[in-house]
């Protein structure tokens, strides 16, 4: 019996895996971005209490 978890890998195509390893490489931007929205969302509505 197949695990469903490697069954769901094994349909990745080459070119699903060159854009996630593309993304990968990016990930460091993507988290500057990630932490930059949450930094202006949290200071332009300031908690009330």
């Amino acid at each position: 019996m197949s695990n469903p978890a490697q069954a769901g890998l094994s349909l990745q195509t080459k070119q699903d895996k060159t854009w996630f390893f593309l993304l990968c490489g990016q990930l460091p931007k993507i988290n500057e971005l990630i932490f930059l929205v949450f930094y202006l969302v949290i200071f332009s509505h300031p908690a009330k209490g």
